[in-house]
């Protein structure tokens, strides 16, 4: 689970619990699931897990495989920034102790936005200091959500995974989420004219197997309406008809996590996903104490 190696001389998750009396199943499995910031999750009639950790983009969505692309935002001064984590302290016998996690340039801007909660299964100050900062940079990372429905190319979509979304009505005059119309080595020719030429931009592109392949892209002319291109770097799997987005040194990947997937009738599944920005993990880790734990 994300990597459970050591921080600060210690594992990053453990969980030291009893688990007894007539608590229910699945409530207690998501308090284990919470102490590695993961949540439960039915699929395909199984449980199952996820886990808010870093990772690569496993879908490409765009306009020629979404409808009804819609977002909401959070406001800067909803979001929590100071945390009361309590945790079972072995310094105390085990009896509940607590530490705080904040984020001091928000408190100055809004003032102390508070939030107290329980980390499950912990005995460790630092664990407790880390939970605290995931839940203040999830807050502050996920201040945008989308909503979108998409077809049969969704059907295995799963909470935790990662998707490049290029919404060209968006950010874009031109629209630089496409299709591929043609392939042969590292050439391929495009459905649209991306306004883009030569090099400088990288593009992703979804493959047969569900895997996602970045490269750089040299674009290149535009004739009836189709563009040419060639990539940096060719791979198996690359098929007529692949979604593909393009992205600018300026305007790169805006990357999303999926929480749920609901199926709709005719093929169709309403996915719903959050902001998810790569750097938030490292800055969870950082301001911790090094002392007893």
């Amino acid at each position: 689970a994300h990597n459970n190696q050591s921080v600060n001389s210690e594992r990053r998750f453990t969980c030291n619990t009893i688990i007894s009396g007539s608590a229910e199943k699945l409530a207690t499995l998501d308090s284990i699931a919470s102490t590695m910031n993961a949540k439960t999750y039915w699929y395909n009639g199984q449980l199952r897990l996820w886990q808010d950790r870093a990772g690569t983009t496993e879908r490409v969505v765009n306009q020629t495989n979404t409808q009804e692309i819609a977002y909401t935002g959070a406001s800067s001064r909803s979001l929590t920034n100071f945390v009361t984590t309590s945790f079972n302290s072995p310094q105390k016998m085990f009896k509940e102790d607590s530490v705080v996690s904040e984020l001091r340039e928000s408190i100055v801007k809004t003032g102390p936005l508070k939030k107290n909660v329980f980390a499950f299964g912990c005995t460790s100050r630092n664990q407790a200091v880390r939970y605290g900062n995931w839940i203040i940079h999830t807050d502050k990372t996920n201040v945008e959500s989308v909503r979108y429905i998409a077809g049969l190319d969704h059907y295995d979509a799963r909470p935790g995974q990662i998707v490049s979304l290029e919404d060209s009505n968006r950010y874009t005059a031109n629209r630089r989420g496409v299709r591929i119309t043609s392939v042969l080595g590292t050439g391929i020719t495009l459905d649209s004219d991306t306004g883009l030429s030569g090099v400088g931009n990288s593009i992703d592109i979804q493959l047969e197997d569900g895997t996602v392949h970045s490269t750089t892209i040299t674009l290149g002319s535009v004739s009836n309406g189709q563009q040419s291109a060639t990539l940096g770097s060719s791979t198996s799997g690359i098929a007529v008809g692949a979604v593909a987005n393009i992205y600018t040194t300026s305007n790169g990947a805006r990357l999303y996590r999926i929480t749920d997937v609901h199926e709709l009738d005719g093929n169709r599944y309403e996915v719903s996903a959050v902001f998810y920005d790569p750097n938030k993990y490292t800055i969870i880790e950082q301001n911790i104490f090094t002392g007893n734990t």
